[in-house]
């Protein structure tokens, strides 16, 4: 099989190929088997000149895991190997984990030491590519209309191509607002199909060519980071169900008495990165802030 390599420099890469590489596939086994769901690589940062690699997912697809896994995909100093990864199994002193401090956040990471300072079971070194802050814009998101189509990146049925260890993309249509926070929460609504493995999804606009804008059509790509998928409802037997966090377990749908909706419950961007200064609060309280951090590779 021809190997696949993708080049190690962001800048060389297509937005689509960035994006690809900002999510990883993540596996929990749970006393009711294995769950899947999806992380998001990023970066805390603590000062101008510190930052800390994490993967934000969330809080309820870790809760109650036994063992925790991850596919990292492999790098060298020029490419990405796109193959079908590598499996590590995340716990201390590897990987610190750590959870919004507010029950009605759906939020948790997974702190990680430099990506630089990592070596794989094979030997090799493990590579990504972060989400930045900077794809999040108030301003800009608020701007967003009802019917703005929007991707969500992730693992819904834990389907992936095992093959190069890529994740799945789906599109749908903004169902709500962005610059009304959805029954007082800073949540939003997507006309998505989310199934079992899109908890941790982040949904994002993006554009590539042309598209509306008040202003009229314009020409180029845009990309913004709207937030992360929560949860979800489901018919039962007529009756829609009140809001509730995505199924993560690996098991045959569900009966024809439970439909999904296909609509996803989802968390702004805004919360998330508020929830980044938390998360940095609770590593202060746990010793683990290091001296220097690199930024992930």
């Amino acid at each position: 099989m021809t190997v696949i390599e993708w080049p190690a420099d962001p800048a060389k890469l297509k937005p689509q190929q960035q994006l690809l590489l900002s999510t990883i596939r993540l596996e929990v086994i749970k006393s009711t088997g294995l769950h899947v769901g999806t992380g998001v690589f990023t970066q805390f940062q603590v000062t101008s000149e510190i930052g800390i690699n994490a993967i934000l997912t969330n809080r309820h697809v870790l809760a109650s895991g036994q063992q925790f896994f991850v596919l990292f995909r492999r790098r060298t100093s020029e490419s990405f190997i796109i193959d079908a990864g590598v499996r590590v199994q995340l716990a201390p002193p590897l990987a610190t984990f750590v959870e919004h401090p507010s029950p009605d956040v759906d939020l948790a990471a997974i702190v990680l030491p430099p990506l630089a300072n990592l070596k794989l079971p094979d030997d090799s070194r493990p590579g990504a590519i972060t989400l930045p802050d900077s794809l999040f814009s108030a301003e800009a998101a608020d701007k967003l209309q009802v019917g703005e189509e929007l991707a969500m990146i992730g693992y819904p049925i834990g389907l992936y191509d095992n093959v190069h260890n890529l994740p799945v993309v789906r599109f749908g249509k903004l169902a709500t607002l962005y610059s009304i926070d959805f029954n007082g929460k800073p949540e939003f609504l997507v006309d998505i199909g989310a199934f079992k493995g899109s908890s941790g999804s982040p949904i994002l606009v993006l554009n590539v060519g042309a598209y509306g804008t008040d202003e009229g059509l314009s020409f180029g790509t845009r990309i913004m980071w709207l937030g992360m998928v929560w949860g979800g409802q489901v018919l039962r037997r007529g009756v829609a169900s009140a809001p509730a966090p995505i199924p993560t377990a690996v098991d045959p749908l569900d009966s024809a008495d439970h439909i999904p909706l296909n609509i996803a419950h989802c968390l702004k961007a805004r919360e998330i990165l508020v929830a980044k200064d938390h998360f940095i609060s609770v590593l202060r309280g746990m010793n683990l802030l290091p001296s220097a951090a690199a930024p992930a590779q």
